[in-house]
């Protein structure tokens, strides 16, 4: 009865230690904006590791993104296209995240970063 008993109650042990190892689901998947001064950013990350972002509803750039614990690597064509900047996330709330600036060659990009705080969008149903 004990072997019976002992046996699942190992195998769960060993999946919630191997589980703390494994990234979380990519909580940046999705879109997300921010509004200010009368630009609205939108960007799409998608699960497979590529985004779009929009300046007033017109494509302004693409890249590829990672995402590993609390750190994002972007790449896009605005700068060389296999170098990744990293920066730091923030989720002030689960819908809301702030970009800090880890390492990042690219002027352009780095620049811009830091006023970034981006809010999901949701979409509601009628």
């Amino acid at each position: 009865m004990k072997k019976a008993f002992i046996i699942p109650v190992g195998l769960l042990i060993i999946l919630a230690l191997s589980s703390l190892s494994m990234d979380p689901a990519n909580p940046l998947v999705g879109r997300w904006q921010q509004q200010i001064n009368g630009v609205t950013l939108l960007f799409n990350f998608r699960p497979d590791g590529t985004y779009d972002g929009f300046v007033n509803g017109k494509s302004y750039l693409t890249g590829r993104y990672y995402v590993h614990q609390d750190t994002i690597g972007v790449t896009d064509g605005k700068c060389d296209p296999t170098y990744f900047g990293t920066y730091r996330l923030q989720f002030l709330v689960p819908d809301s995240v702030r970009f800090t600036a880890i390492l990042d060659t690219c002027r352009d990009r780095r620049e811009t970063v830091p006023t970034l705080a981006l809010g999901r969008v949701t979409t509601v149903k009628p």
